[in-house]
């Protein structure tokens, strides 16, 4: 969940900053998180700027962890409209995801503390920074008003490098998929 604030820069670009909420990982969640430690659930905060000219679509963001140690994630984004009538249209999109040393440490590593706890025997892995994640998608919007706007997104996720080799990975491609509601103003 997040609540942010845009602003338009120029005739095809906006930016804005962003408030939010990240679940975190419980070592509940899965039997080979057993022995590790928790990520605890907490807030993040970021920032973005979007180019748009037309059907084509460009942007970035970062996204920070408001929890010392936590790390925060860089992301590169295009999108191109697919289809548009009246109230609804469709785009399609392509991202990658870059993480710091210490998300990567976080989500990815394993100390050698929690490989001496780990209940299925993981060893110590040592992750560090670089492009995480990269993935393709479709979004579909339908627009309620002039404010109010219904948005679903579904695509695939691979994850890269220290990301796909670390032991917690179980599988390196993940479908996704999300419905929200949006208001502008």
């Amino acid at each position: 969940p997040s609540a942010g604030l845009k602003w338009q820069l120029g005739e095809h670009v906006h930016a804005g900053v962003f408030v939010g909420a990240h679940l975190g990982r419980d070592a509940d969640d899965s039997d080979i998180l057993h022995g590790l430690d928790d990520i605890d659930m907490h807030a993040t905060y970021g920032a973005y700027i979007e180019w748009q000219y037309g059907a084509l679509g460009l942007g970035a963001a970062y996204r920070q962890a408001a929890r010392s140690g936590y790390g925060g994630v860089g992301e590169l984004r295009a999108t191109y409209r697919v289809w548009q009538t009246g109230r609804d249209s469709v785009s399609v999109g392509a991202r990658t995801e870059w993480a710091s040393d210490d998300y990567m440490r976080t989500w990815y590593g394993i100390s050698a503390s929690q490989a001496a706890r780990s209940e299925a025997g993981l060893r110590r892995y040592s992750a560090s920074s670089g492009f995480k994640s990269g993935g393709i998608f479709a979004s579909w919007t339908h627009r309620l008003d002039q404010s109010w706007a219904v948005n679903a997104t579904a695509g695939v996720n691979t994850l890269f490098g220290d990301a796909r080799d670390s032991p917690v990975s179980e599988r390196s491609t993940n479908y996704f998929g999300g419905v929200g509601l949006t208001y502008a103003f």
